[in-house]
């Protein structure tokens, strides 16, 4: 029987989704899950810490939908990861330079945490 990877835990919304991405997380209606990528307070407090690691990886894959997942992002995805509630970032296998703003958290940089600002 082959595995079905795992979907996101919540809905993601992407930031031209919400009217206004700033004054929503400061009113607290939504929390940042990755830089432009977002999830309803009340769905993101409802996650276990492993499902919220599930879903940062999915989040970078709305990001990023051509990247290819490994270690532990792969293994969440397939449901195979320990769940700890401790991976500190999403791991891709780099083929070439990603595009990526200055400064941006770069997702290859495994020791990183993940950064939502």
């Amino acid at each position: 029987m082959t595995p079905i990877p795992r979907t996101a835990p919540i809905p993601l919304l992407r930031a031209a989704e919400l009217t206004h991405s700033t004054r929503s997380v400061r009113r607290g209606d939504v929390v940042p899950v990755l830089r432009g990528v977002y999830a309803t307070a009340a769905d993101w407090q409802s996650l276990t810490p492993w499902e919220r690691d599930l879903a940062r990886v999915h989040a970078h894959l709305l990001r990023q939908p051509d990247a290819v997942l490994c270690l532990e992002s792969a293994a969440l995805v397939w449901g195979a990861c320990p769940r700890s509630g401790t991976v500190e970032a999403v791991h891709v296998l780099a083929f070439r330079h990603l595009d990526r703003t200055p400064g941006e958290w770069d997702p290859r940089a495994h020791q990183r945490p993940f950064r939502t600002e």
